[in-house]
């Protein structure tokens, strides 16, 4: 798997420059090191993913193929219903019903709301249930129409389940997952469709923190991406950079402020995705969310996520470059954009894929004759302000389309992927301002 993760992953490297405005490339070591700069590759349209909508994420699947499933940050969503099975006896009225639903192929932090339907876990209530004693007649005992119990992480079998199903064996624990045993009371007025559906509030997977080097909750985007690294694609420690993704980690962090008052993380990911997905374009989900670029340099895997980095203070000479300089001035109508749309998921309308409002540049548009719109699915978003910072570094990453594509001699390697330069080429007409 660590090899997977090496052919998913790219570098870059920022130059800066007279005539250069912006954007990221990609450093290549052959023969010396090619940097270029704003690679094309990079703003070609994405292919759809593999993963499921977050529509289909809270409706319960039954299915006996499913993949696992990793929870991450804050969200809501249903599970695979893996065990049904009807209460034994026979009963009049009231007839139970339990079930056992997979959550997560791993320990979560907690739960929180559940749902059946569209209707929360607390206006079920209870309902009488009558137990008939010989010479006493009938007893009326309330009981809760609904029951739910969290299993995180459990090591051995849960007695209520062998002592209620005797389909359960004791070998059938659901050891480090997180899944539920919900028991329903049968009620036609309560349950007039069947078997409800059932979604809940999930704190997902504790990251491992490399500042602090402790395992706890956390929806820092860049710890999202390190956990993804070592403990799916099962790349070694020594293959990390860990400078970099603490740096990260440490910028996802930083407060920012929204437009109504209040404050918020940078960078944030919440949200669901399988194993099956596959690893480029689930990297590249999650890379999305964060305006950052996976880096690959000296055979260790890092992260660049989008901030300011200060000023340039190396630069790239006419003799350091051994072959042809390629220019391209401006990007290409096909590839411009002016007005950016998508969608994230929305925290306030209880996880629900929704759209942000949408980046339009005015002038671009006049200055283009026509607007060019380019649609975006943040995934990994929960926060309306996070979605709209990350559509705004999008479009003018974008639209900063000068490049510069040029091969340099064994000094090339005293520059960074993600590092800002400075280009000076006299021949050329570029000078370091």
């Amino acid at each position: 798997m660590g090899q997977t993760a090496m052919n998913v992953v790219s570098t870059g490297l920022m130059i800066a420059g007279a005539v250069v405005t912006g954007g990221m490339g990609a450093a290549l070591i052959a023969a010396g090191v090619a940097v270029q700069f704003a690679a094309s590759q990079m703003y070609k349209p994405k292919p759809p993913g593999m993963g499921r909508d977050q529509s289909e994420r809270k409706q319960l699947l039954r299915s006996s193929t499913a993949p696992e499933t990793v929870i991450v940050g804050h969200t809501v969503v249903s599970g695979l219903l893996f065990f049904a099975e009807e209460e034994q006896g026979e009963q009049e009225e009231h007839e139970k019903i339990t079930l056992a639903i997979a959550l997560a192929g791993h320990p979560i932090e907690r739960i929180g709301r559940i749902w059946l339907g569209d209707d929360p876990l607390e206006s079920f209530g209870t309902v009488d249930k009558v137990t008939k004693v010989p010479l006493a007649g009938e007893i009326k005992t309330p009981v809760p129409v609904v029951e739910v119990e969290l299993h995180n992480g459990r090591t051995d079998p849960d007695p209520f389940m062998l002592a209620n199903c005797p389909s359960w064996k004791p070998d059938m624990v659901g050891r480090d997952m997180a899944w539920l045993r919900v028991t329903l009371i049968f009620d036609p007025e309560k349950f007039p469709y069947g078997l409800p559906n059932i979604k809940c509030e999930v704190w997902g997977k504790k990251l491992y923190d490399p500042r602090t080097r402790q395992t706890r909750w956390s929806d820092n985007g860049a710890l999202v991406i390190l956990d993804y690294y070592r403990s799916y694609l099962q790349v070694p420690d020594a293959d990390i950079d860990w400078v970099a993704f603490k740096r990260a980690a440490d910028i996802c962090e930083e407060n920012i402020d929204t437009a109504d008052g209040g404050r918020e993380p940078r960078y944030t990911l919440s949200g669901a995705y399988e194993l099956d997905e596959s690893p480029a374009g689930l990297l590249d989900a999650m890379h999305r969310c964060l305006s950052a670029d996976p880096t690959y340099m000296a055979g260790q895997h890092g992260i660049l996520v989008g901030a300011y980095y200060g000023p340039a203070v190396q630069e790239i000479h006419e003799n350091q470059i051994i072959d042809t300089v390629t220019l391209t001035p401006e990007v290409g109508l096909k590839e411009a954009t002016n007005a950016i749309y998508g969608t994230f998921v929305d925290a306030e309308q209880i996880y629900t894929k929704t759209d942000f409002t949408p980046v339009i540049q005015a002038d671009w548009i006049a200055e283009d004759g026509l607007e060019i719109k380019e649609d975006i699915d943040f995934r990994f978003v929960t926060s309306p302000y996070q979605a709209q910072r990350l559509a705004r570094q999008h479009l003018r990453r974008k639209r900063a389309g000068r490049r510069a594509q040029l091969k340099m001699n064994l000094d090339g390697y005293a520059y960074r992927p993600g590092q800002v330069v400075r280009l000076n080429l006299p021949t050329l007409g570029i000078l370091c301002s």
